[in-house]
């Protein structure tokens, strides 16, 4: 319904393709509210809409969606993915806790050096959530 009114509407005049964006966006934006479909699917319906409808080329949405710092962080993703799979953060929680003692200082002292040697390898937000208990 989205689409078939967008698509009957010319918001531009100059830019015949502007209806055509609106209609991808509004569809994505209502799927991402109602979770209709997971987050990252619907995510990439753009890269499958914008070729079918003529708002942009392929190689165009490739270069906005698949840039180095966008596999940077799936890369990050897939590492923490990989801890959280195999208890890893666990571990690190364990070790951290027995080899540091009942002082606070120490311990915390035992956390930020835990947190920075994770952050080198996985996202800050990830590392916060592994050393959460």
């Amino acid at each position: 319904l989205i689409l078939i009114i967008c698509l009957s509407v010319d918001l531009d005049e100059e830019r015949p393709l502007a209806s055509r964006g609106l209609a991808v966006l509004l569809i994505v934006a209502l799927w991402w509210l109602t979770e209709v479909l997971p987050l990252t699917v619907s995510s990439l319906f753009p890269i499958v809409l914008y070729p079918l409808l003529a708002v942009a080329t392929p190689s165009a949405l490739a270069s906005k969606f698949f840039g180095g710092t966008s596999f940077l962080f799936v890369g990050g993703f897939i590492i923490g993915l990989a801890i959280e799979r195999w208890g890893l953060h666990i571990r690190i929680i364990c070790a951290v806790v027995c080899n540091t003692g009942k002082r606070p200082d120490v311990l915390l002292a035992g956390f930020m050096g835990a947190v920075f040697l994770l952050s080198m390898w996985i996202s800050n937000t990830a590392t916060a959530v592994c050393m959460m208990p």
